[in-house]
C-alpha cells in the first residue's frame, strides 16, 4: 500500500471506511497513526510505550468510539553462577 511504511501492520480501518490505523509494533514505543485514504494525508494519533525492558506487541482500535488498547511482552531472565559444584 501506497501509505502504510515498511516495518507498519494495518491496525483498524475508522467506523466510515474512510482512513486506516497503522503502527510499527515490537518495538518499545509505537506511533499510531491514521492514513486518510482519499487524501493520502498521514496524522499521528498517539504514541504508546511500554516499561523498560519491553516493547509494544499488540493495539486495537475500537471502530465506534476510537477507544484504544494496548499489550505489552515483557522478557526477564535471571542467570545463576554456582560455584564449587564437582
Amino acid at each position: 500500500m501506497w501509505a502504510v511504511a515498511a516495518g507498519e501492520s494495518p491496525v483498524s480501518f475508522t467506523s466510515d471506511g474512510r482512513a486506516l490505523y497503522v503502527a510499527r509494533l515490537g518495538e518499545p514505543s509505537a506511533d499510531l497513526s491514521l492514513l486518510d485514504l482519499a487524501t493520502r494525508s498521514r496524522r499521528l494519533v498517539h504514541r504508546f510505550s511500554a516499561p523498560d525492558g519491553s516493547w509494544v506487541q499488540s493495539l486495537l482500535v475500537a471502530r465506534d468510539t476510537g477507544v484504544v488498547a494496548y499489550g505489552y511482552q515483557l522478557s526477564q531472565s535471571d542467570v545463576y553462577f554456582i560455584r564449587g559444584v564437582h
